[in-house]
């Protein structure tokens, strides 16, 4: 891309940049919710990791000093406004520190329930812990049908401002269900799992009976 090309990219990200701040200016940090904070820190993130790629690129497209000097000047007018953000972000998560560990310790209570409820369903249902009996891969052929129903499930990956909308909606689809087997509801729970929380619960083997 030549030097124009990216100036124009700048161009775009000044104007996201404005955008975000307007917003922060509508927020007072000692009111402003997680819910609210999270999603102006990742549209910061995001914005930031663009604008060092452009300031990268430009300074590399640059082909003579005024250009390098318009560069500098630009990079230092959005850095102003990107630092008036930052400390908003700051500000606020001081206020919400305490918010924030309340919510953590409450996901991980829900977790451990979560995983005590799934150890006695996989005790009820016979499935061998994994000190007694290596877990035992299968690999489907072509001919084998699915025992389960096909369901839509949600996706978990282990963040925790994901987790309560998951277990809702997990808990709701699959874990109510009088109908399946603990087996069965585990079997559902592994395919819904990604990331760390599937590597959480990937000791827990399932038989060919399940």
């Amino acid at each position: 891309m030549s030097y124009d090309k990216f100036k124009a990219t700048r161009k775009t990200l000044k104007s996201k940049v404005t955008k975000l701040k307007n917003k922060v200016d509508g927020h007072d940090p000692t009111k402003t919710s997680l819910k609210t904070y999270d999603k102006i820190e990742g549209e910061y993130d995001e914005l930031n990791k663009q604008i060092e790629a452009n300031y990268t690129d430009l300074t590399h497209a640059a082909s003579s000093q005024d250009e390098q000097d318009d560069v500098e000047k630009q990079q230092q007018a959005i850095d102003t406004v990107m630092q008036t953000i930052y400390n908003f972000l700051s500000a606020c998560d001081g206020n919400l520190a305490v918010e924030k560990k309340e919510l953590e310790e409450k996901i991980r209570k829900e977790r451990l329930e979560m995983e005590e409820r799934l150890e006695l369903e996989r005790i009820k249902a016979g499935i061998p812990s994994q000190s007694s009996t290596p877990a035992v891969v299968h690999t489907a052929t072509p001919n084998q049908k699915p025992k389960l129903p096909q369901l839509s499930l949600p996706t978990f990956d282990g963040k925790f401002e994901d987790w309560l909308p998951f277990r809702d909606r997990f808990n709701q689809a699959v874990h109510v269900r009088k109908d399946l087997s603990g087996a069965e509801k585990l079997t559902y729970l592994f395919a819904a799992l990604q990331g760390r929380a599937a590597e959480a619960i990937k000791s827990f083997p399932i038989s060919d009976d399940n």
